[in-house]
């Protein structure tokens, strides 16, 4: 229940005001009543108050001077003030000493349920983001609130600078044209917090409406969505248990996010994590197999390629790393790879990005600076080379430049690792990069392409492109664009 405190010096609007107020939206209680801002100020020292709807013209004290001290007494309530025609420079003056919003006598009930809206609203996010708890109130809200959480990335560990690339934002506009066509506006809010990436909603509760909703929309857009997490909780909550509320659904987020791939899911009352504990009993012994320090990569890399979860390929790699670091000499401690194990896993995008990443620490962490150890870490550096650099013009003599080993030599010790030359695979990476670029980018000429991947000849782009995928460049372009209409 939202607690509200009604003040105006006239008895008569006073009264009426009040069961206006509880008429149009039935989760506000006027629970206290002062004529004049000193009545007010004692209240809303004494008592939690959810709002404040405030007459600026009273004896003893006006309204303006009760907001000039909650401003200077840092009392932050949700403030609706009452004025007349006549009274707009004092409106102002409300505004910039931090009330929300104005109404006008005589009240308008239409003005009256927006302005309600509006301050449940604020009142909800202060509640579930915010940690201002109202306290329990005896009298029980006829609308109980339900929430969801969407993730429009597979990041769990949040950037407050990351940006909606254009797809999200779409993937946004979609949603929220979705519920502007299949839910009233005033049954449910978006908040936005500090990261972009992420939304809180509250819906108020009506059966499972919220998770249908939701799981409609997801399965809709499903084969248009890349990498979204919606999690619903179908609790139950008020005002009082929102925060705890939005804690349990952020943590479930977290446990259920993948890499690679989209998620819906329910948060149920008294939930196990059952499904991530037997993924775990599953692996964790194949995982410890590895005999040699070169032999760990693989054991991951094989484990990793059947789970998505982010928190059960993080608890498998925490075993890995303690298993490893006690069975072979390491070159640093567990402890300062633990820090960035979860850094890691949480903030890559991709299967691929994540298992590059790994592979540098275990080489870092568990090879010895022996002979096979040392053409093991050249391999990595010739082939993070050609990643890095596949848009250059690049020769078997620029890597002996770069390396300072005769081509031959860092041809076998790249092929005995990879199974294939670094040529072979320059030349891989640039053909699949030229698929990427051309899915995202259909407008581009077959010459700028092959420039763009660093091939010197477009015609021979053009036969190594055909070789791949069984067509040309411009019949793929072609193909593309037909399968988006």
């Amino acid at each position: 229940m939202i607690s509200v405190l009604v003040t105006e010096d006239e008895l008569p609007i006073l009264r009426s005001t009040s069961k206006l107020i509880e008429k149009c939206n039935s989760c506000f209680y006027v629970k206290y009543r002062a004529t004049n801002g000193q009545e007010a100020l004692e209240i809303i020292k004494q008592n939690n108050i959810d709002l404040l709807v405030l007459d600026i013209h009273m004896p003893v004290m006006n309204g303006i001077d009760l907001l000039k001290i909650m401003q200077k007494e840092e009392i932050k309530i949700p403030t609706v003030v009452l004025s007349g025609y006549q009274d707009f420079q004092y409106v102002r003056q409300a505004m910039l000493l931090g009330a929300m919003d104005y109404l006008l006598k005589p009240l308008k009930i239409s003005d009256l349920n927006n302005i309600l809206f509006k301050a449940e609203g604020i009142i909800l996010y202060n509640n579930c983001i915010n940690k201002k708890i109202s306290k329990k109130n005896s009298i029980t809200c006829n609308s109980a609130y339900e929430l969801a959480l969407i993730n429009f990335d597979d990041k769990a560990i949040l950037n407050e600078e990351q940006q909606l690339t254009k797809e999200q934002k779409k993937i946004e506009t979609n949603l929220e044209e979705f519920l502007v066509n299949s839910i009233s506006k005033e049954d449910y809010w978006i908040f936005q917090d500090k990261q972009l990436i992420e939304k809180t909603f509250i819906f108020r509760k009506s059966g499972h409406r919220t998770e249908n909703l939701l799981k409609t929309f997801f399965n809709e857009y499903s084969n248009h969505i890349n990498k979204i997490t919606i999690v619903v909780s179908n609790t139950e909550y008020q005002l009082n248990t929102l925060y705890e509320g939005n804690k349990k659904i952020n943590d479930h987020l977290r446990e259920v996010i993948c890499i690679n791939k989209s998620v819906f899911s329910v948060l149920e009352e008294n939930q196990s994590n059952k499904e991530n504990i037997n993924q775990i009993q599953e692996y964790k012994n194949f995982i410890k197999t590895a005999q040699f320090p070169e032999e760990i990569f693989g054991k991951i890399q094989d484990t990793l390629k059947n789970i998505s979860r982010k928190t059960v390929i993080l608890e498998l790699l925490k075993i890995a790393f303690i298993h490893y670091s006690n069975k072979f000499n390491t070159n640093s401690t567990y402890l300062n790879i633990e820090e960035n194990l979860k850094k890691i896993i949480f903030c890559n995008n991709s299967l691929e990005e994540l298992l590059k990443t790994l592979e540098n620490i275990i080489i870092e962490t568990f090879y010895n600076e022996n002979k096979r150890n040392v053409k093991e870490k050249l391999a990595l550096e010739i082939k993070n080379y050609l990643d890095e650099n596949f848009y250059r013009q690049i020769s078997n003599n620029t890597l002996e430049e770069v390396f300072g080993f005769v081509p031959a030599h860092l041809r076998d010790i790249f092929r005995k690792k990879y199974g294939e030359s670094p040529m072979d695979y320059l030349q891989n990476i640039r053909i699949e990069k030229s698929r990427e670029w051309l899915t995202a980018n259909k407008d581009l000429s077959v010459k700028e392409l092959s420039e763009r991947v660093g091939f010197a000849d477009s015609l021979y782009f053009s036969k190594v492109f055909r070789k791949r995928f069984g067509l040309s460049p411009s019949e793929y372009k072609k193909m593309e664009k037909n399968n988006e209409r």
